[in-house]
């Protein structure tokens, strides 16, 4: 599992850690075409081309890119008057996450977490404390049983730690968001471990939580087909589609959840922009995404040897 870094709390650090310096987008002004109608180019950005960036909103409706080039991963961004970092599995052994506090330039230590030790780590801030979700680190995960997603919360003002009752969730795909009021991964599929480990049921990679309660949710009928683009067949890129979150939606891939109305939206491809490692973000009312590159230069199948990055900028806006 690849280190993750987690930052919590509110928008007013954030840590640069992909390459070139933060550089601002200013909105500017979208086309006339209505919502739900497609995408949407904005006005260029003035960055140079890029791919593997962070993007994010500020909180005056700005949007901020860190970093970027031709990269495997950046960090999980949120924003804040601290930040925490949290690693992103204890596979190696145990890790110390940890607290940082910008006005004192100074990280500390955090509480050992309820759920250590664990594996496919992340957080969610969701306004008041910090959601940690996380496997249990057993042997051979998934061999026995299942191995499904335990949380619990974290208050950064008197530093206790909170344990959730455990899901039915198998994860595997740990893309949580804040939204409407729950904590989600929009990720519909389900698994029952195949033929050699078969779990007996088919469990589901994702769910929603509320952490004032405890209680998991299962995500809702009515999937539609996924509106991404197709596989370009290179298999080089595993995450090519936008993920962000709003107010009251969560986007994975190719797929919109509005949480509170509990339905599916297609979101549609968008053939003009770049294929892979984009940034994206949920910033005026739409799905936002900035950069990336196209590969060229190899038969389906076989990595890409040339890469074309942009600076192309597109928004979506969902239906009403």
């Amino acid at each position: 599992m690849r280190r993750r870094l987690a930052v919590g709390l509110l928008l007013t650090v954030l840590l640069g850690a992909c390459g070139t310096p933060e550089e601002e987008v200013t909105s500017g002004s979208t086309t006339t075409a209505a919502p739900g109608a497609g995408w949407e180019q904005l006005p260029p950005a003035p960055l140079s081309p890029r791919g593997g960036a962070v993007l994010t909103t500020l909180e005056d409706g700005r949007l901020l890119v860190v970093g970027g080039d031709m990269v495997a991963g950046c960090i999980d961004h949120r924003a804040g008057d601290r930040v925490i970092a949290v690693h992103g599995s204890e596979e190696r052994g145990a890790a110390s996450d940890q607290l940082y506090d910008p006005a004192a330039d100074s990280w500390t230590e955090l509480p050992r977490d309820p759920l250590s030790p664990s594996f496919d780590r992340s957080m969610v801030w969701t306004g008041r404390e910090v959601v940690l979700l996380g496997h249990e680190l057993v042997p051979n995960p998934g061999s026995d049983r299942p191995s499904l997603v335990r949380a619990a919360t974290f208050d950064p003002e008197t530093e206790v730690w909170r344990r959730l009752p455990d899901s039915e969730i198998l994860g595997g795909y740990e893309y949580w968001e804040w939204s409407g009021g729950r904590v989600v991964n929009a990720v519909p599929p389900t698994s029952d471990g195949g033929q050699v480990n078969n779990f007996g049921r088919h469990y589901p990679h994702g769910g929603m939580l509320d952490p004032a309660t405890g209680e998991w949710f299962g995500l809702p009928e009515g999937v539609p087909a996924n509106g991404g683009c197709a596989d370009d067949g290179t298999g080089f890129d595993s995450h090519p589609g936008p993920f962000a979150a709003g107010p009251n939606i969560v986007v994975n891939k190719g797929l919109a959840l509005h949480v509170s109305q509990a339905r599916w939206e297609a979101v549609p491809c968008n053939a003009p922009r770049a294929n892979a490692k984009f940034a994206s973000t949920w910033a005026f009312d739409g799905l936002v995404t900035f950069g990336g590159y196209e590969s060229r230069g190899a038969p389906p199948g076989q990595l890409p040897t040339d890469y074309e990055f942009n600076n192309d900028t597109w928004i979506w806006r969902p239906g009403t």
